[in-house]
């Protein structure tokens, strides 16, 4: 492989020197997308972390043994695009907020380097497991392809009868990795950022990077957890989407039941207002 971290956005720095990431990833074996099929793990169980950018390196360094990474057309680092939907009185958001163990989120992801796109329901469960649906979209397909999201929602009778509005859209760049030896997936995202739709109001997460550990059953003995461990980093309840509604709708949200994660990563938070992201 030439340069594993190439991308269609060019020299933008996602956080970090892509030489760095680049000649790390460059000793893991590849996989593409017909091995990630095999493994789509719709339902699952979801562990995340926040890690420091600059043990970023060292961890992945850790995964090597154990790991493959996706690789797409000569790209590790892809870009993604999630449009969230929420009720105008923010439900979804506040089912989390309040602790509801069932609860949903609805989003628009676009793969920005393939242009491909999918509308997404994701339920979680009283047993804290993820239950993802999704259908390839275009945007102009929304307005058919919602209601059936709607009704498999948790509330959806609260969601049917107020609606949906497009409320925050989250940017990252994200690189995929592929356990060859158990039923798991994992994730890392850096570079986030995130915009309130009505006002073009945005923030980025600079020096943290956000891994996500996916797996079919949940177990703390893999090598993701074990390294994590060994690095000094626990487990976190984190969402992209929570923390940017509180974040960028302060005046119409509560958000105590975030100030334990908003208060850790404050310090990596920088607010603009101006024109839309370009990732």
């Amino acid at each position: 492989m030439k340069n594993c971290m190439q991308s269609t956005a060019k020299n933008r720095n996602p956080d970090m020197p892509l030489a760095s990431l680049s000649a790390t990833l460059e000793t893991f074996q590849y996989h593409g997308l017909e091995k990630s099929a095999e493994l789509s793990l719709m339902n699952r169980y979801d562990t995340k972390y926040l890690l420091p950018r600059a043990a970023l390196l060292n961890f992945i360094d850790s995964l090597r043994q154990d790991y493959s990474v996706l690789s797409i057309n000569n790209k590790c680092l892809m870009q993604y695009r999630n449009i969230y939907f929420d009720t105008p009185d923010f439900g979804f958001y506040l089912q989390h907020h309040n602790k509801r163990k069932c609860r949903s989120k609805i989003r628009f992801r676009t793969y920005l380097d393939s242009a491909t796109s999918f509308l997404e329901l994701k339920n979680k469960n009283n047993k804290d497991m993820t239950d993802k649906h999704r259908v390839p979209a275009a945007e102009q397909q929304l307005d058919n392809l919602l209601p059936a999201a709607i009704a498999q929602s948790h509330g959806s009778k609260e969601v049917q009868s107020q609606g949906l509005i497009a409320t925050v859209g989250i940017y990252y760049h994200r690189i995929s990795f592929q356990s060859r030896k158990h039923n798991e997936r994992l994730s890392i995202d850096l570079a986030l950022r995130a915009e309130r739709l009505s006002s073009k109001i945005q923030f980025k997460l600079d020096g943290l990077v956000i891994v996500e550990l996916k797996q079919a059953r949940l177990n703390r003995d893999s090598p993701v957890s074990e390294n994590m461990r060994k690095l000094g980093y626990r487990p976190q309840s984190f969402s992209k989407y929570c923390v940017a509604c509180a974040s960028l709708f302060p005046e119409k949200l509560k958000s105590n039941s975030f100030k334990p994660i908003l208060s850790h990563i404050s310090p990596h938070i920088a607010f603009t207002n101006g024109a839309l992201i370009n990732v």
